[in-house]
Formats: C-alpha cells, sequence, structure tokens
C-alpha cells in the first residue's frame, strides 16, 4: 500500500479516496487539462500523411501483407487473453484452477475436422517452428482459427514440461519476412499455421477452467 501510494502521489484522483469509494465513482469533478505549447514550437499533427494513406490505399488493394507460403497453413494463430493473469504474471494454482498452461483454443467444428477432443495434445506448426499444444473447445471463434495467450512456455528444450509451463506461441512468429517498413515490427498475429495431433495422441477429460469467454 505504502508502495502504490508513492506510486500515485501525483496522481488527478488520491488512491486513498479510490480505496474509500468501494465499487467505483464517476469524477465529473475532475478535469484534465492540456498545457500551452513550449515558446517557438509550431509543430503539429500531420494528419492523414502520404506515406499513412499510400500504405492504406495498398492495403485496401492487395489485402494484409503475405509470405511466400502462407498457402501452406490453412489456420490463423491470433492471441488471446486469460481472465486469470496479467500478460503472464500471476499464474498461480488460486486463480488458474489447477491449468497451469495455455490452451489453444479452437472452433468445435474444426476440432471434429481433425478428431480431436478436449484436451487433445496437439503440434502447432508455422513456417519457422513448431510447439506443442492442449485444445479445448471455443464457440465463439471463426472457423480456421486458433487463439492462444502468449508469455507461456521456454524453448524447444522444455517442450516436454508444456502441460505445467505451456508453450511458447511467439516461437511461431517469423522476424523477418513480414514486417513494418518503418519500425521493423514482425507479423504478431494473424500468424499462418496447421495443427496436427501428437503422438501417441491422448485426450483428457475436458477441462475443468473453460470459463473464460474471452
Amino acid at each position: 500500500d505504502e508502495l502504490l501510494t508513492w506510486f500515485t502521489r501525483d496522481a488527478r484522483v488520491p488512491l486513498e479516496d479510490l480505496k474509500r469509494r468501494a465499487g467505483g465513482a464517476r469524477y465529473a469533478e475532475v478535469s484534465l487539462e492540456v498545457e500551452p505549447s513550449e515558446p517557438g514550437w509550431t509543430g503539429r499533427l500531420d494528419v492523414a500523411n502520404h506515406e499513412m494513406m499510400s500504405d492504406l490505399a495498398r492495403l485496401a488493394r492487395d489485402g494484409a501483407a503475405r509470405d511466400r507460403d502462407d498457402d501452406q497453413y490453412p489456420m490463423r494463430l491470433v492471441c488471446r487473453r486469460l481472465a486469470h493473469v496479467v500478460n503472464s504474471s500471476c499464474n498461480i494454482e488460486a486463480t488458474n484452477h489447477g491449468r497451469a498452461y495455455n490452451p489453444a483454443f479452437v472452433n468445435p467444428d474444426d476440432m471434429q475436422d481433425l478428431g480431436l477432443s478436449p484436451g487433445s495434445e496437439v503440434t502447432i506448426c508455422s513456417s519457422v517452428a513448431t510447439i506443442p499444444a492442449i485444445v479445448q473447445p471455443e464457440p465463439g471463434l471463426r472457423r480456421g482459427v486458433v487463439s492462444m495467450m502468449f508469455g507461456f512456455g521456454d524453448g524447444p528444450d522444455r517442450d516436454g514440461e508444456y502441460r505445467s509451463i505451456g508453450a511458447s506461441p511467439s516461437r511461431l512468429v517469423a522476424t523477418d519476412r513480414v514486417f513494418d517498413r518503418f519500425i521493423g515490427q514482425p507479423r504478431m498475429s494473424n500468424i499462418p499455421v496447421t495443427i496436427v495431433p501428437r503422438e501417441p495422441a491422448r485426450a483428457s477429460a475436458p477441462d475443468p477452467a473453460t470459463t473464460e469467454q474471452l
């Protein structure tokens, strides 16, 4: 509490006041004011910069950037959040209900086509790597989409521990193929992947901790 108070010492609403208002509150009386610019400053927002508009026009014409072998991978991996963790922190038994790993959520129709059941062990493959995973059904996902929480797992040498530490979807990301031309950030979601059952395949009982509908 002392550290939080110190960190928020300059907040518009004092931490002690927040604590007194259980359930939250609206602070209509608190205003946010923008200070004037520094003397001599003439810079302004560059709205609709020609580089930005050129990129948007290309996107509308050609679609999202693609890698040469994207068509070889029928599914797309996207990131998600889990209710009991902050990124990968606070992953403790009291809140993860005994599931310390990050499942691969898949549309039930896709699971049926692949011959998978809740808890099946699979390998997820991209153009640069493979990771182990445990699938769980997610009816809210579009077909062809795999959804996993990032920040779990480790390197290939610890893949055998994926039931206790999860798997790292970051390993499936190619950093040198599809990336932003200005800052170099690679394509970090919508990653082309394929899913294959692990051998020997083993399906467990339905996961009791499938309460996240994110």
